[in-house]
């Protein structure tokens, strides 16, 4: 909320301002020019089986108080670990990749996802990718920004197959099924939708792919 007023430094860590009369939620902001801080924008997170390890990459559009990504690793989709910890870019409003490879990844079946950390200890965690050893199929269910308003949220899908329709419903966390949107994949089997007509309140919702075991988590602010 603007609440109006010019503030003026009087050195590091001080503002002065006349139009503040009380406390509330304030949030000071460049409005005349000038970038303004971001939090942590995940754009990608994608991962390859290359006969031997298991390639993860991953991109940033801008980063807030990043500290640290943690790498985590399941068998099952539902129990994952931390393997890996990777430092962040601390706050920047450029975009950074990110590389990491798990050299011994389990045989069959590998969920990963990121726990990206804040320097205060808050925290948020990236969809899912699924990267199956036994062969080159590499899958990956992904929404961002996340958290996010409904109409800037883009779904990511890779790894289905080609030139194919794909369809995404939208859950409640008890797994009633509240909305769907249907896309095409392209010729190398990914598809990008979009939730910018999605009506639903804000809060946690539950993503999955229709005739897959694909599920990842979103939440609406």
């Amino acid at each position: 909320i603007d609440v109006g007023g010019v503030a003026t430094g009087n050195g590091d860590g001080s503002i002065t301002s006349g139009s503040f009369n009380s406390f509330s939620n304030i949030t000071l902001a460049n409005l005349i020019g000038g970038t303004n801080p971001l939090p942590v924008e995940l754009v990608s997170f994608t991962g390859h089986y290359n006969g031997q390890e298991v390639a993860l990459k991953w991109k940033t559009a801008s980063e807030l108080n990043n500290d640290y990504f943690s790498v985590q690793r399941s068998s099952s989709g539902l129990d994952f670990y931390e393997i890996s910890q990777i430092n962040g870019n601390g706050t920047t409003n450029t975009s950074s990749e990110y590389h990491w490879i798990d050299s011994n990844p389990n045989s069959g079946k590998n969920y990963y996802r990121l726990q990206q950390v804040d320097f205060d200890g808050k925290s948020n965690f990236s969809g899912v990718v699924l990267v199956d050893v036994t062969g080159s199929d590499t899958k990956s269910f992904l929404a961002f920004p996340n958290p996010g308003k409904s109409d800037e949220i883009t779904i990511q899908v890779t790894g289905l197959s080609h030139n194919s329709t794909v369809v995404v419903e939208i859950l409640s966390i008890a797994g009633q099924s509240l909305w769907s949107l249907e896309g095409q994949t392209n010729s190398t089997g990914s598809a990008w939708l979009s939730m910018e007509e999605v009506k639903l309140p804000q809060g946690l919702y539950l993503l999955r792919i229709r005739g897959t075991q694909m599920i990842t988590k979103v939440v609406i602010n």
